[in-house]
């Protein structure tokens, strides 16, 4: 039976490829990503059998409490249940080329009132030229749950095609952790999406430093009372890196709270494009969620477009949208220049001082080390010393 219902799901989103079209990268007018770089014809050919991922590209480390298993070793239900229901085959073709392999899906289960001291471990490093990745991760109610995920990329690697599912049950609390640190050369399209249920909380941190364009989408459900989520992405960009960022919170519940937060320095020709959803169901009163977006160019080429929006369906809620760009203060440049550093040492300074706070929102005293290592290393690629 299990096996029938992922040959269906298969052909399915196979026929979803050849006929759906791309989704749309213009987000306004004046604001958009130029993808005519990108092969698409090539992307798709991974698809069904042909799909990439293996054991030794994606990996999954947890502690023993915790259930790891691939789709194809859960029940009828299970699948029924989670395996499509926050990400659809039928939205546009990119998602659907991730469903032609349903056997490939990875799932996560942390156990009901489960809590450890140690994180679960991510890690897809690509190696060949199109990887794909789809993982399910279900929280029981009362589990607690740290996940730090990792992705790199060698030079073979052109595109990374991801998925996230999470479902966080009642009074359950994950926060879940990217460090993406791709090759220049990578394409890298992800996807998180959670659904949180009653007096339950996830909080997103995303530290994105690598790959040539890097799409992500994340959406928060707000499914029961007093339900949380929170968004801090962090950013680093230099060359011609373009970062496609739309953070969304959906309060479809009363007493929910929300909070999008994003910071980042862009440097050479870089460039953000930063779209900020908040959107209030009619019957959801009494929620709050705010959004706040900073940019800090480095260059007169870097560029940042924002866009918040705020789709409120009624009065009784706290609600609040923003977005601050500016460059360098030149006071807090002559101040540390004053004191004997160098122009470039003290703009590093005032980068890094920005950029800590939410750094430091990474829930991994290791992974924040990483993570400030590796924009130190991209500081001094660009001059800084």
């Amino acid at each position: 039976m299990v096996e029938a219902l992922l040959e269906k799901q298969k052909q399915e989103a196979i026929n979803l490829v050849q006929t759906l079209p791309l989704p749309s990268f213009i987000y306004g007018q004046g604001m958009g990503a130029n993808v005519s770089e990108i092969d698409f014809n090539t992307f798709f050919d991974t698809i069904g059998d042909n799909s990439i991922i293996c054991n030794e590209q994606s990996k999954i480390t947890a502690p023993v409490c915790v259930i790891v298993k691939n789709l194809s070793d859960m029940d009828k239900e299970f699948i029924k249940k989670y395996s499509q229901n926050l990400v659809s085959p039928k939205e546009n073709k990119i998602l659907a080329s991730l469903f032609t392999s349903p056997q490939n899906t990875q799932v996560i289960i942390v156990p009901s009132n489960t809590k450890f001291g140690v994180p679960i471990n991510i890690t897809l490093h690509g190696t060949e030229k199109i990887v794909n990745q789809n993982i399910i991760i279900v929280v029981e109610s009362g589990a607690h749950a740290t996940i730090i995920e990792e992705a790199t990329s060698t030079v073979d690697n052109l595109y990374q095609n991801q998925t996230i599912q999470l479902y966080v049950h009642e009074n359950a609390v994950v926060t879940y952790n990217t460090i993406q640190n791709c090759g220049l050369q990578t394409y890298r399209f992800t996807s998180k999406r959670a659904s949180v249920k009653k007096d339950a909380c996830v909080r997103f941190v995303d530290a994105l430093s690598g790959a040539k364009y890097n799409q992500l989408l994340i959406q928060t459900n707000l499914e029961g009372e007093r339900a949380n989520a929170q968004m801090f992405t962090v950013y680093y960009g230099t060359k011609d890196q373009l970062f496609d960022i739309d953070t969304q919170t959906y309060h479809l519940c009363s007493n929910t709270s929300g909070s999008m937060n994003a910071k980042g320095a862009l440097h050479d020709a870089s460039r953000i494009l930063y779209r900020g959803n908040i959107y209030v169901q009619k019957g959801a009163k009494e929620s709050v969620s705010h959004q706040k977006m900073n940019a800090l160019l480095l260059s007169q080429n870097a560029r940042c477009d924002a866009v918040p929006i705020l789709d409120v369906n009624n009065d009784i809620v706290t609600c609040s949208h923003g977005a601050a760009i500016g460059q360098v203060d030149k006071n807090e440049l002559f101040y540390l220049q004053s004191r004997g550093l160098s122009k470039k040492r003290s703009e590093q300074i005032i980068v890094e001082g920005m950029l800590n706070p939410f750094i430091e929102k990474i829930s991994d005293i290791h992974a924040q080390e990483k993570v400030k290592n590796i924009f130190i290393q991209k500081m001094q690629g660009v001059g800084l010393e």
